[in-house]
């Protein structure tokens, strides 16, 4: 494993201070978080979620990019999202020689590693979990925007495309619960806690 791993591992506890996990939520575009997401010292955004044109809601900082496998087929659109080429691509996948054949067949600056990804059948952990685990991993705190956590909430949208059928619109909710379950604790920023926040932050032993 030596000639194979890094002599110290590229992210490693308490690396970061605070830290941004950015949803998709169509609720977002009822904000104006995007001056404060860029204000943190990492930011970690989902899939092919774009920032031009939306800077004023969701920011422009992108430090790392959690792409789930479809997303990640059209790694090439993904990497135009970051001009600077410098956000890290983190692809969250259970094959990894299709995806490491791809990576290396596609002319990319970013830097991009292979997540494994736990699968239950044909199922597998959201990319949202993915990232705040990810962001919990290496953070001193983390706040989440752009996840939908209201029981009343009935559709799924994004805030870069239209209303989308068969996607469960409560994963943010469910996130947050698990947190809640595990005694992490996180700051969680939806359009109804625009003004009134809830502070939470992540407790290391």
């Amino acid at each position: 494993l030596s000639l194979v791993l890094p002599e110290t591992p590229p992210y490693f506890p308490r690396q970061y201070g605070r830290c941004a996990v950015i949803g998709n939520s169509g609720d977002l575009l009822k904000t104006k978080f995007g001056k404060e997401i860029d204000g943190y010292d990492a930011v970690l955004r989902e899939n092919g979620a774009p920032t031009q044109n939306y800077t004023e809601y969701v920011g422009r900082k992108s430090t790392f990019r959690l792409l789930n496998r479809g997303s990640a087929k059209a790694l090439d659109k993904v990497v135009e999202l970051d001009e600077q080429r410098k956000e890290v691509l983190i692809v969250k996948t259970t094959i990894h020689d299709i995806m490491n054949k791809m990576i290396k067949e596609l002319p990319i600056k970013n830097p991009v590693y292979l997540m494994l990804g736990a699968s239950f059948g044909s199922a597998a952990k959201g990319t949202g979990l993915k990232a705040l685990e990810f962001a919990l991993s290496m953070c001193d705190s983390v706040d989440m925007y752009g996840f939908t956590v209201d029981p009343g909430y009935k559709e799924w949208t994004r805030y870069f495309s239209e209303s989308r059928q068969g996607h469960t619109p409560l994963h943010g909710r469910a996130y947050y619960q698990m947190m809640e379950c595990l005694g992490v604790q996180v700051i969680l920023m939806t359009f109804i806690r625009h003004v009134r926040k809830i502070n939470f932050f992540l407790i290391v032993a």
